[in-house]
């Protein structure tokens, strides 16, 4: 091998110390540039409210409009994205009895719903 690269046993402690640099540096370029994009895109975290005429999925006659929570999730890629949403205690403190009655009769989670990004925007 050439005199750049470690050669286990030849002994030299500055050549590993060198190939360490290296590979720590690119470790730290690598977990910056996954950063950057993560958090350009993604909106784990950000309080939400559902728009105007958005209805449950999967009970399209129970209106969402105007309830509160935090994304969970990210799922999907745009343009299809897709949005876990954790429910804050205000909706759930107003949220329909029928609603809940209905998703554990069809054992659904009521606490959460996964809604299209497009449907909800940021509080």
């Amino acid at each position: 091998m050439s005199g750049w690269f470690f050669k286990p046993g030849s002994g030299s402690l500055q050549q590993a110390f060198v190939l360490r640099r290296i590979s720590q540096n690119l470790q730290q370029v690598v977990t910056d540039t996954m950063a950057k994009k993560k958090s350009a895109n993604d909106a784990t975290g950000r309080k939400v409210r559902v728009k105007a005429d958005v209805t449950s999925p999967e009970f399209p006659e129970i209106l969402l409009a105007g309830w509160t929570g935090t994304v969970v999730e990210v799922t999907g890629k745009p343009p299809a994205e897709k949005y876990v949403i954790e429910w804050d205690v205000e909706t759930l403190s107003r949220m329909p009895a029928d609603y809940i009655t209905r998703c554990e009769a069809q054992q659904l989670y009521h606490l959460m719903a996964c809604l299209d990004a497009d449907a909800v925007e940021a509080v």
